[in-house]
């Protein structure tokens, strides 16, 4: 996977300008996730948040990193919608992941009512891989994962239907 992505071009090698760092997003993003119910993100958690037009537009956690397995959990929270076409920084987002912290497996867990956050993972390339009966107490859960060779197989088939090599 790292070899074919070295080879396409596809690393993003720095944070697009309207990206932001920092602590205090992944209380921000714990804040607007209701099935958090006051919960925080543990303090090993990263954030990168998303602007558009100078103002925060949503926030992407990493959390629950396992460097053994590869794999590594990712939670999304948004205040604006635009922020789905901030390609680059998704795309930086991912390579964050999946190089720098060298995993194979980004997976999500959805409360199955919420079709709206469902359609948006899915919207990112993430499929459907599991159901947790009453995970989020009388709430099923949607366990969504996305690899990285099918991350940057779609991103290579995109860039290529948009003439970018």
């Amino acid at each position: 996977m790292r070899a074919l992505a070295r080879t396409a071009g596809l690393r993003a090698s720095i944070p697009p300008r309207n990206l932001v760092f920092g602590p205090e997003l992944t209380a921000w993003a714990a804040a607007r996730i209701p099935n958090m119910r006051g919960a925080q993100f543990p303090e090993s958690a990263t954030a990168v948040g998303v602007t558009i037009d100078g103002k925060l537009a949503g926030v992407v956690v990493f959390s629950d990193w396992r460097p053994h397995w590869r794999t590594m959990q990712v939670s999304a929270v948004a205040e604006d919608p635009r922020w789905m076409r901030a390609r680059d920084a998704w795309d930086w987002m991912f390579d964050y992941a999946f190089f720098d912290c060298d995993i194979d497996k980004l997976w999500s867990v959805t409360p199955a009512s919420n079709l709206r956050a469902l359609k948006f993972v899915w919207g990112l390339g993430f499929v459907k891989e599991a159901v947790l009966e009453r995970h989020f107490d009388t709430e099923d859960a949607i366990i969504s994962r996305l690899f990285a060779d099918d991350h940057y197989a779609a991103r290579a088939k995109r860039r290529a239907c948009i003439g970018q090599a």
